[in-house]
């Protein structure tokens, strides 16, 4: 009799761990500020160079809250503060920036640095999808062709996501964190590979004028 109810309170005890583990993994957090590193290398002629020694290089850097966005880009002296579909660029020498103050474009008219339209990805050309591993760390690789282009999507599984990111609607679908996509134009010849990593902390110069202005808005509407 004690066996059976030893038993039996196992059985239980295992259930509910199991259970425990599956919450947590379907479980999501989202974290709604911090920085966005972007490194994107672009290569020239990659079928016929070998040696991809034609090389574009860029390397940005986007600390972000629920609304605003300012992007650094390296070798530039100017921020570019975003809201929404518009852009202005900030003069980071001076003392103070007022976003309602200052001038604002369309993001399609911006000619440097990251566009903040999220990749699309096209259900229908959807190649493979395999577990790999790199570094002792485990990814999913997602790979989509059409006629035009291969695109191969890395993802670390993870339960922590960020608001800003290169596609929400592919991280929710495979449950993780998009760390670098890689772009095969085959029309145009070009290889592009873009490196995504995230951190929490936000610099203080830009911290400082997201501050300020999210302050100023929350004065206006009292």
């Amino acid at each position: 009799m004690m066996k059976t109810r030893n038993l039996v309170l196992a059985i239980i005890l295992i259930a509910i761990m199991f259970s425990c583990k599956r919450r947590n993994i379907e479980k999501t957090i989202l974290v709604k500020k911090g920085t966005m590193e972007v490194v994107i290398n672009n290569y020239l002629n990659a079928k016929t160079d070998k040696e991809f020694e034609n090389l574009y290089s860029m390397n940005t850097s986007v600390v972000f809250d629920e609304k605003q966005k300012i992007e650094k880009i390296d070798g530039i002296d100017e921020f570019f503060y975003v809201l929404d579909n518009e852009y202005t660029i900030i003069d980071n020498k001076e003392e103070l920036f007022i976003a309602s103050e200052a001038p604002f474009y369309p993001l399609s008219e911006k000619q440097i640095g990251l566009t903040y339209q999220e990749l699309g990805f096209n259900e229908e050309e959807l190649h493979e999808v395999t577990e790999i591993e790199e570094n002792n760390q485990k990814f999913k690789s997602i790979t989509f062709k059409n006629d035009k282009e291969i695109k191969v999507v890395l993802i670390k599984p993870t339960d922590t996501i960020y608001s800003f990111s290169m596609s929400k609607e592919l991280e929710k679908r495979y449950k993780g964190r998009i760390t670098n996509i890689q772009i095969y134009n085959k029309s145009q010849d070009i290889f592009t590979s873009i490196y995504v990593n995230y951190s929490n902390k936000i610099d203080k110069s830009r911290k400082d004028i997201m501050d300020f202005n999210n302050y100023l808005n929350t004065k206006k509407n009292d």
